[in-house]
């Protein structure tokens, strides 16, 4: 056997891999112990009263209620469940309270949904929805709606109705509204003068036709004057007309 041939920087290279071998050893003592809770339902509080439960007891999926303190019966709930709509990904639900009119977040991987709900869990106030093939954003209730929807396509829609005339705030961008004039006689020429209700916070363009009440020919028709507190309209006939307009701001 032959003399064994060392580095002359043997002694560094030992105190390098034993520092390293003693800092490894460290790190696997101070790594965090996880424990595991196995119980069905876990309560932190005191019941009655202010409280929070884990994955309270017939529960249909898993969830964390909070209870505020004086109402038993009502409480907040974050609830996690399968997506129905994509297999293999997490649903996400907050209601703010069960037994009364309350707000509702719901979020998943294809959508993001805040709405106003009544005490029933009926969609009736604001709503904020967030998909992947639009944006919707109004008021929602059983028996109206007052929306607008941004589509993907580069669609705008809207839905609900337009205020028929008397404005009440300087800032808004839309004056629509039907006037009926006249009485069935007339001069020849009407001038009609129609006020905005407040005067606009910067000028109105206004977009207005004539609609006849009954089977005459067309009236001539067109805008003579425009400011921010209303426009006036030149309309040729001698009797009754509606005059329906659509003012916007700019």
């Amino acid at each position: 056997m032959g003399t064994p041939n060392y580095p002359d920087d043997w002694a560094d290279q030992w105190n390098r891999m034993r520092t390293g071998l003693q800092a490894a050893m460290t790190a696997a003592r101070a790594r965090v112990k996880y424990a595991r809770i196995a119980a069905a339902e876990i309560l932190v509080g005191e019941q009655p009263g202010r409280r929070i439960v884990v994955n309270p007891e017939g529960a249909a999926t898993p969830s964390i209620r909070f209870y505020p303190e004086g109402v038993p019966e009502n409480y907040a709930e974050i609830l996690g469940s399968a997506d129905p709509d994509s297999p293999g990904f997490t649903r996400m639900l907050l209601n703010t309270m069960t037994q009364a009119p309350h707000t509702q977040l719901l979020i998943d991987k294809d959508q993001f949904r805040a709405t106003m709900r009544d005490e029933r869990g009926t969609v009736n106030g604001g709503t904020l929805e967030l998909n992947r093939n639009a944006v919707n954003v109004g008021f929602v209730s059983t028996a109206t709606q007052s929306r607008m929807q941004f589509q993907a396509n580069g669609v705008t829609a809207h839905y609900g109705r337009w205020s028929n005339t008397g404005l009440t705030n300087s800032q808004t961008g839309i004056f629509a509204g039907q006037v009926l004039q006249g009485s069935g006689s007339g001069s020849t020429w009407t001038d009609l003068a129609i006020g905005y209700g407040v005067t606009m916070a910067s000028p109105m363009v206004a977009v207005a036709t004539i609609k006849n009440t009954g089977a005459q020919a067309p009236f001539a028709h067109y805008v003579t004057a425009e400011s921010v507190t209303g426009f006036t309209m030149r309309v040729e006939g001698s009797h009754a007309f509606y005059a329906n307009f659509w003012c916007f701001r700019t």
